[in-house]
Order: C-alpha cells, then sequence, then structure tokens
C-alpha cells in the first residue's frame, strides 16, 4: 500500500466528537488489522505497543519563530508534499504554541474552516482531498488506558496524519513518533525543535525543512 501524499485542497467537514465506537465498529476494525496483518500491508506502522519508545533518533534541527508570520510560514512549509501515514508528536508546556501549529498547518493545506482545540473533545479530524489529519490532545487523560477505551486506534489508518499533543499521557497505547516537533517560548516568540525517529519521519523532515524560509 503506498502512501498518500499531496497537499490538499479544500476541506470538506470537520468534525469533533467524543469516540466511542460500537461493538461491531471494533470487531469490524479488528478483522481489518488481521487481514492487513496477513497481506504484510501497513495498516499501522506506528501503532505497536511493544515498540511505543523511538527506534531512533537523528540530530534535531533548531528554527527561532519570531513572530505569528514566521510560525505560519514554518508550518506552511510542512503542508507541501506531506504524505500519509505520518505520525507527528507536538510537544511543549501549555501555551506553546502546539495548537496555532496545527491551525496554521490545516490553513496550508487549504482547509477554511473553524479550527478547534480537541482538549475536551479528544480529537479533531478533518477529511481532506490527499488524506485526513487527525488532531489529538491527550492533556485531560486520567490514565493511558483512555487512549484504547477511547477507540482512538480506529482513527490512525494508511491515508491519516496524526498530531498528537501531550503523548505521554497515553503511555504505551500512544503511537510512537516518526517526527517530534518541541515548541518553547523564546522571547516574544517561539523556539521549533524538530526530531525525526523513522526513515519516512527523516524524509519527511528533510523536505520540510528545505522548503523553510528561514533555512534557505
Amino acid at each position: 500500500m503506498g502512501r498518500v501524499c499531496g497537499a490538499a485542497t479544500h476541506a470538506v467537514l470537520v468534525t469533533g466528537r467524543r469516540l466511542r465506537p460500537s461493538e461491531n465498529a471494533r470487531r469490524a476494525f479488528s478483522a481489518a488489522r488481521a487481514v492487513c496483518k496477513r497481506r504484510r500491508l501497513p495498516h499501522n506502522p506506528s501503532f505497536s505497543r511493544k515498540q511505543n519508545t523511538r527506534p531512533m533518533s537523528e540530530p534535531a534541527a533548531v528554527f527561532p519563530l519570531p513572530d505569528e508570520a514566521a510560525a505560519a510560514a514554518f508550518a506552511a512549509a510542512f503542508s507541501d508534499g506531506l504524505c500519509a501515514p505520518l505520525v507527528l508528536w507536538l510537544q511543549g508546556d501549555l501555551g506553546a504554541g502546539k495548537t496555532t501549529f496545527a491551525r496554521n498547518l490545516l490553513r496550508a493545506l487549504g482547509f477554511t474552516g473553524t479550527v478547534k482545540s480537541p482538549t475536551y473533545t479528544i480529537a479533531e479530524s478533518y477529511p481532506l482531498s490527499a488524506f485526513t489529519l487527525h488532531h489529538f490532545d491527550l492533556y485531560r487523560f486520567s490514565s493511558p488506558e483512555e487512549w484504547e477505551d477511547a477507540g482512538l486506534d480506529e482513527l490512525a489508518g494508511a491515508d491519516a496524519v496524526c498530531l498528537i499533543e501531550w503523548p505521554d499521557k497515553g503511555g504505551a497505547y500512544t503511537p510512537p513518533p516518526d517526527i517530534t516537533l518541541t515548541l518553547s517560548h523564546q522571547g516574544v516568540g517561539r523556539r521549533a525543535v524538530l526530531q525525526s525517529h523513522t526513515n519516512h519521519g527523516r524524509k519527511s523532515l528533510e523536505a520540510w525543512i528545505k522548503n523553510i524560509p528561514a533555512a534557505r
């Protein structure tokens, strides 16, 4: 199964909901996963609970984001050639700019609707023309098992790009990252640190960095 690539044109719907799938949905998902395993298809290469640690780490790349324009350009650089499946961990303190990054990325992908924080809904899903982008916020998790209870495994298929805030809250249930983006305050702006952890993440990160204006 190939990767789903390309920038989106127009998103048609945003759905924010608490995800409590039916028993039939869970069974159907399990059956699909079993078929993928038999066929050696990458049903969801990130969701290996035996490998929730990062298998590899490339040297980090650091970028200052002095203002809103720089932050928007930084996110837009990621949209060009973005491919699914991909898992991006968004790390940083409260107010560091994680949700702002997600909003800027969706705007660059052509989404014109409302982009809401998933703090209370756990996940917000944005169907785009090339893939579906899922934005997770695990901040309110009281235990890692809430990932499984909410049925979040079902969202991260081969046609999904997943942005996950507060990934540590999901423990072993959180899919390992292809890329981590760590944001922090730096003066009146932000500081972004990028690091890849898989081969696909490395290739995506290389393309991202080439598109960042400050890196040219």
